[in-house]
């Protein structure tokens, strides 16, 4: 008896008290308290805190479910070295049932964040939560289906290949566009078939939908194309403050190379400028192309950078790297995420 009794305890008893076991928390930081469970989470913030995960991977979203309470605002951001780079947040005011999702597409420098970078949860003010429970999640295939639908029947977000609407859609990056090509590429192959056994019963029926979906291919570039057309209008060109003008989903970097171009001297020609930012692309041909002749070196250590001449600039685009010795600082962004150096 005293066996069986052994057996139903350690069989047992944990799936009872399974809700409230602690699991190995992550990395955390500045709470009061704070506790993993399967759950949720328990905690206790009193100014900023912040919750370190794992990079976004392939996953789509953050979900947030669970209450909290207090005042000030949650949200997320990725960490780059000593650099944040901010993502979504939502206020708090009261006491809430938090059921919501935070896309990372939504985040306006999402084409450059490589997908390991860390993501790190962040609480600012007093804010307290019994069980909020913070997951990385993909779509469901039917929710992959519907937001790639949305996307491609809405005008598109201003992004780096949005330019590539002036001569066709980017083949891989734009959404939809792949599947759509194909099918079109598959019903021209069935029109070479058809028309060489039976042209007059198949033929005119799959050449009307072939021109159908040409016609409707075409409309939606153009839909896109005055759209981004008139975002170029209004967020660059009729902007008349240089901080405030954004340039196709990399923001305000157009506005520091501007700065940066008046430092360029055109002799010599050995002027350099160094780049310091979470990837090359597109920076770095932006880079060469506007702040020409000086050449644009991408650099991943500041070590790169002891043999760097006065009149040499540096530019760090959310970056944790920052020049040492005698680099004058010309600029910087209320965030501190971007700034411009000239070199002393």
């Amino acid at each position: 008896m005293f066996k069986f009794l052994v057996l139903f305890i350690l069989i047992f008893l944990p799936s009872f008290s399974w809700a409230n076991i602690p699991i190995s928390p992550h990395q955390t930081q500045g709470f009061e308290s704070y506790m993993e469970s399967v759950t949720g989470t328990q905690f206790s913030c009193k100014k900023q805190c912040f919750i370190m995960l794992e990079g976004m991977g392939i996953n789509d979203y953050l979900s947030w479910l669970g209450d909290i309470s207090g005042s000030g605002s949650i949200g997320y951001g990725f960490l780059n070295g000593q650099q944040i780079i901010p993502g979504e947040f939502r206020s708090i005011s009261t006491n809430i049932v938090m059921n919501d999702r935070m896309l990372f597409s939504d985040n306006q420098y999402y084409s450059q964040i490589p997908k390991n970078l860390p993501i790190v949860i962040i609480v600012n003010g007093e804010i307290q939560s019994k069980n909020l429970l913070v997951q990385q999640m993909e779509y469901t295939l039917n929710e992959s289906i519907q937001k790639n639908w949305s996307q491609f029947i809405k005008t598109e977000n201003l992004a780096q290949y949005s330019i590539n609407l002036l001569y066709g859609y980017s083949f891989w990056e734009t959404s939809f566009t792949w599947l759509l090509s194909l099918v079109f590429f598959v019903i021209i192959l069935g029109i070479v078939f058809v028309y060489s056994f039976d042209r007059r019963r198949f033929f005119f029926p799959i050449f009307l939908i072939s021109i159908m979906f040409v016609v409707f291919y075409d409309l939606r570039e153009q839909a896109n194309l005055y759209e981004v057309r008139n975002g170029y209008q209004n967020n660059y060109i009729n902007v008349p403050i240089i901080e405030q003008k954004n340039w196709f989903g990399i923001g305000y970097y157009p506005m520091i190379l501007e700065k940066a171009s008046k430092y360029i001297t055109q002799s010599p020609v050995w002027q350099k400028v160094y780049l310091a930012a979470m990837q090359n692309f597109p920076l770095f041909g932006y880079s060469q192309y506007h702040l020409h002749p000086a050449e644009t070196i991408f650099i991943e250590d500041v070590k790169n950078i002891t043999s760097a001449q006065k009149w040499d600039i540096f530019i760090r685009y959310f970056s944790s790297l920052l020049p040492t010795g005698d680099w004058k600082m010309i600029y910087a962004s209320q965030d501190g995420g971007v700034a411009l150096y000239i070199k002393q």
